[in-house]
């Protein structure tokens, strides 16, 4: 299963990050972490993250066969995970 979980800010996306972490075995990721840890563990300016790192971490998650991804994605991106099995539920 791939899903994505998108809400907007201070919908409880984290928190649900960390809850599912530690009390279930789903592959839980959250798409800041992804960006940082794609880019040395510092958040990139925005035109890198756009055009380097984020398209790097959309790859990675799309060869995932099973992982929840929490984040928000511009419309474009959403529709590449779609288009890569990705269920999208809004929060």
């Amino acid at each position: 299963m791939r899903l994505l979980v998108v809400g907007i800010a201070c919908a409880g996306k984290t928190t649900l990050t960390r809850h599912l972490r530690t009390r279930s075995t789903l592959n839980v990721v959250d798409l800041d972490d992804e960006i940082m840890r794609c880019n040395g563990g510092r958040w990139p300016d925005i035109p890198t993250k756009n055009a380097v790192v984020l398209p790097k971490v959309l790859a990675e998650l799309c060869a995932v066969p099973d992982v929840v991804l929490f984040g928000n994605l511009p419309a474009e991106q959403t529709q590449q995970l779609r288009q890569a099995g990705f269920l999208w539920l809004s929060e």
